[in-house]
């Protein structure tokens, strides 16, 4: 029998004991690392927020820091694109203008979502100047963390819409998301943030711009917004810009038409029968109606006894949607640039027509397809001016339906004859209108009046 060497036993137990204490002091060191890691990520934490905010306040060459930061710090390829099937880092975003889209999984109605598609992908300006912008939808639930149903919400939408997205939004830093909460003002309703080439916030929220003026908006600021306004002078066009082919072919011919609303079937059987009666006289005269606000399954009754009864020519209900929604953007814009309101003739028609529609079930906007003037009435106004027309029909030969209409609402016209005078400042188009007195309110002759503004003496 084999006698075990004591001497071999020795140099194993030692061997493992040796072992022993350098796992546990790895062990000690590991557990030592986790809790400094710990600790700084903790510190990182703390110090992200005010990181974020830091971020905005100093320039940058270009928009790829702020990205970073906001999206890319845990994902290099951060961005997905549904047309392409891809994946992309921020990179594609250089050098362009961002509208970071911040909405809950389910974004817009599908009304609303198919107008954003018409008015930023498939606008005319989009193969110009497309190349400059890009949307970025940035999707939060209304709650803290993300159900299945946001999920499936999100993977549909980003699947089909013609724009980036985050590609795992549920992974966003909380300091961002709360940073979007707090400092960008996101209360769960859709908003645009604007993001110049340089990463410099120029407008906490276009989505009204968009849905107005598409991407002839671009660069999307809020400069830009009151500019825009400047430039309006067309209120019909305004109000049903992109909507549908048939009310631009009218601004475009520059036909006579007005729009109404109403949710009152027999209202809307009196205004067609006196639309009929000035049509018989051989005035032409097109109406579209255009429904109500916040329109409930009756707007369906009204369109079928439309159909029936061969009414006004009637948008169908998701036009309406495009139409109100181009009203309601209508009124949070001027909201932002009210203080252009007594200076811009368009703004002031724009506040009465909402004040109508909100005052009133029953309403009417008329004017001439290109003309910077309108008339708008609600009520029992509507019917009053219309029962007028037909005994206006030298008038209308003479001046236009318009202003025939202008004309008749006044106050009766005196019989002496009136001699002021007004210099009006020059204004494009105005040559072409009728101009009315502002004492006697009839037509006026027009004279051409230069001015010299040259301050120099002549010995100079």
């Amino acid at each position: 029998m084999k006698i075990p060497d004591s001497r071999n036993s020795d140099s194993s137990n030692i061997a493992a004991w040796t072992l022993f204490s350098l796992v546990y002091k790895l062990s000690g060191l590991c557990n030592d690392l986790r809790e400094k890691l710990h600790t700084c990520q903790m510190q990182i934490d703390r110090q992200f927020p005010e990181k974020i905010r830091d971020l905005f306040k100093v320039a940058h060459f270009h928009n790829q820091e702020v990205l970073r930061v906001l999206f890319s710090l845990k994902n290099d390829l951060p961005l997905k694109d549904s047309s392409q099937e891809k994946y992309y880092g921020i990179q594609e975003l250089k050098n362009k203008v961002v509208l970071l889209l911040i909405s809950k999984p389910e974004l817009f109605s599908v009304e609303e979502i198919f107008y954003l598609v018409r008015q930023m992908h498939d606008h005319p300006l989009h193969k110009k100047i497309g190349g400059s912008y890009a949307i970025l939808w940035v999707p939060i639930p209304s709650s803290h963390t993300w159900s299945l149903t946001d999920e499936l919400n999100f993977q549909f939408l980003s699947n089909a819409l013609p724009w980036f997205s985050i590609r795992r939004p549920w992974s966003l830093h909380s300091a961002v998301v709360n940073f979007i909460r707090k400092e960008w003002i996101y209360k769960n309703e859709p908003v645009m943030v604007v993001l110049s080439t340089d990463g410099v916030v120029t407008n906490l929220n276009a989505t009204d711009m968009v849905w107005l003026w598409g991407a002839k908006a671009f660069p999307f600021s809020a400069s830009r917004e009151k500019e825009l306004w400047e430039q309006e002078n067309r209120i019909l066009q305004l109000l049903i810009h992109g909507i549908d082919p048939l009310l631009t072919n009218w601004v475009e011919e520059g036909k006579h038409f007005c729009i109404y609303g109403s949710d009152n079937i027999s209202w809307i059987r009196e205004f067609n029968g006196s639309l009929k009666k000035i049509k018989s006289i051989g005035i032409q005269f097109e109406a579209i109606y255009v429904g109500y606000r916040n329109p409930s399954k009756d707007v369906e009754n009204v369109l079928d006894i439309s159909i029936e009864e061969n009414l006004s020519i009637s948008l169908s209900t998701t036009k309406m949607k495009w139409f109100w929604l181009r009203l309601e953007s209508i009124k949070s814009s001027v909201a932002r640039v009210e203080q252009a309101a007594h200076y811009n003739k368009s703004l002031q028609h724009v506040l009465r027509l909402l004040d109508a529609c909100e005052t009133s079930n029953d309403w009417m906007i008329i004017g001439e397809g290109s003309s910077t003037d309108v008339v708008i009435l609600k009520g029992r106004e509507v019917q009053e001016c219309l029962n007028l027309v037909p005994e206006l029909a030298e008038n209308v030969t003479k001046l236009g339906l318009f202003d025939a209409m202008t004309c008749a609402m006044g106050p009766p016209l005196p019989v002496k004859p009136c001699y002021h005078n007004e210099i009006l400042p020059y204004e494009e188009g105005l040559t072409e209108e009728t101009v009315f007195c502002s004492r006697c309110k009839r037509p006026v002759e027009k004279f051409v009046v230069y001015q010299c503004n040259v301050t120099e003496s002549a010995e100079q």
